[in-house]
């Protein structure tokens, strides 16, 4: 009976270290692994495993013919395609704290099961997948932080395999989030429900998707870790719609790019499908937002400075607030809809300045804006309390939320409230035809505001 305690003993003593427990147990003794801290635990653990590393041999026919060649295979836990470093005694993956190195020739390794790792370490552009038709997992120990080091700086590896959190002991045990930290540049395909914090290491890139490939996320938040002071990257592609909820952290994100990208699925020219929706309060981060042909709709807090590309298919949408004091959004041939929806009014918030452009093929940058045609007078806005620099023709048009001009109110309308104005650009209102109004746009310095003037023509 006490060397059955024993044996429960430090079972979850190893998971409460996050350490992957069975060969272990059998290995070690008891007593002192019970009476030991977690970095006597992990020692144990690695000398019942007894490698530090293995690296993978599944595209060889002789996986311990005395050479690593990587390639395309299998990676379960009994086929012997792992091999030492000189590329002999070949073995089964046996989990744990063993380093799994993906080196030489870049395969498609397929998982068909769930396969116990924590450490990955990748020199060449692998693809890892989930076997068709199975449920395919790499599966992350409980409270320790797991890793993927891409160690060739011109590797870009595809994880399309699911990466979860390992279940203990039937859920009795409290869930330890380990997270994952990122080393290099890899690109993630499909949803990853591994729990914890995504970290990134200075001069990192992660790709949630890509065109081609499909979607993907993550579940935590999003950290940016110091150092060197070299650039990382995050890149959000999407194809239809989906929502970024993750918290972007880090002490110093100033010198982080934040890329939107989306595919080219457009009902027609002016009007992107595809759309991100920015939905947190990530007021805190510092770096650059990139929007390449997306929609953005910003509903929470997404600070730092903004720039879009110059195709003119990019908008920005919401009630949010984008960047922060003494940040710059630059605009070029966007077209800019405030509100929370179609039929919503409601106003968008910039933090700080606002500098619009034309762009490619006549592109121009326009704010467009929803006026109800009832005695109630309510439209959108637009705040930029900075400075708001035009910089060719901006553009300004309205209607009602249904998209149609009917009888609107007499009466000024301000549109854009600023802190500061400049640049060489005109204001050109894109008004309706065939009403019985006479619409004009004024640009009030006195009061800072971009005022939109109906008078009703005489019968």
């Amino acid at each position: 009976m006490r060397i059955a305690q024993y044996h429960v003993r430090a079972f979850v003593h190893l998971l409460r270290c996050g350490l992957y427990a069975k060969r272990a147990i059998v290995s070690a003794s008891i007593a002192s692994l019970v009476a030991g801290g977690c970095v006597h635990a992990e020692t144990v653990v690695s000398q019942a495993f007894g490698v530090e590393k293995l690296y993978w041999n599944g595209g060889a026919s002789d996986p311990a013919g005395g050479s690593i060649v990587g390639g395309s295979g299998v990676w379960n836990t009994v086929d012997a395609v792992w091999a030492d470093e000189s590329g002999r005694n070949a073995s089964p993956w046996p989990g744990g704290p063993t380093v799994a190195v993906f080196s030489a020739a870049a395969g498609h390794v397929s998982v068909p099961s769930v396969i116990s790792v924590q450490n990955i370490e990748i020199e060449s552009g692998y693809t890892l997948e989930t076997s068709r038709g199975t449920a395919g997992t790499l599966s992350f120990p409980i409270g320790r932080q797991a890793s993927i080091n891409v160690t060739n700086a011109n590797a870009f590896p595809t994880i399309s395999v699911n990466m979860q959190t390992e279940q203990g002991l039937g859920g009795r045990i409290p869930l330890l989030e380990g997270g994952l930290k990122i080393n290099g540049r890899v690109l993630f395909v499909g949803e990853k429900t591994y729990l914890g914090t995504t970290s990134l290491m200075p001069g990192s890139q992660l790709s949630l998707g890509q065109v081609g490939f499909g979607e993907a996320s993550v579940a935590g938040d999003i950290e940016f870790l110091a150092g060197d002071g070299s650039q990382q990257v995050l890149e959000v592609y999407t194809e239809q719609r989906r929502n970024l909820d993750n918290r972007l952290t880090g002490e110093d994100t100033r010198n982080v790019k934040l890329n939107f990208v989306c595919g080219e699925t457009y009902t027609n020219a002016a009007k992107p499908e595809a759309t991100i929706d920015a939905s947190v309060d990530n007021s805190d981060f510092g770096g650059q937002t990139n929007i390449s042909d997306c929609a953005l709709r910003v509903m929470g807090k997404l600070g730092g400075s903004l720039r879009t590309n110059s195709s003119g298919l990019s908008e920005i949408r919401g009630t949010g607030v984008i960047g922060g004091a003494n940040t710059v959004a630059k605009l070029f041939a966007t077209v800019v809809r405030p509100g929370a929806g179609p039929e919503e009014i409601g106003t968008l918030h910039f933090g700080g300045d606002v500098e619009t452009f034309d762009g490619t093929a006549d592109a121009t940058t326009k704010f467009h804006f929803k006026l109800f045609d009832d005695m109630t007078g309510d439209h959108d806005m637009i705040e930029v309390p900075g400075a708001l620099r035009v910089n060719g023709d901006l553009h300004i048009s309205f209607s009602d939320p249904d998209g149609r001009h009917r009888e609107y109110m007499e009466g000024d309308y301000d549109l854009v409230s600023y802190g500061r104005y400049g640049g060489t650009g005109q204001l050109v209102l894109d008004a309706p035809s065939g009403t019985n109004f006479t619409y004009a746009i004024e640009n009030d310095a006195l009061r800072r505001k971009i005022v939109l003037h109906i008078v009703e023509n005489a019968q």
